[in-house]
């Protein structure tokens, strides 16, 4: 159950291959969908990860979390 919007969120993970065939059936061209799938897959192993404030330079601002951001709304 979502602590922000009282509604219950269920993730489904799938293969990259159901995810390719996933996006292609949304009518996402093929070539895009590998691209997409292979940017998640990079993801799902950290290479998103940072320790960087990069992100807070470029606003002029503190960043906050999902949660602290939610809770605003």
């Amino acid at each position: 159950m979502s602590n922000h919007t009282q509604v219950e969120v269920k993730a489904k993970f799938v293969s990259d291959e159901e995810y390719l065939a996933y996006l292609v059936a949304l009518a996402v061209p093929a070539a895009f969908a590998a691209l997409l799938v292979d940017a998640e897959a990079q993801a799902q192993q950290g290479y998103l990860a940072t320790q960087s404030n990069a992100l807070s330079q470029l606003l002029s601002r503190s960043t906050t979390t999902v949660t602290q951001s939610l809770a605003k709304n």
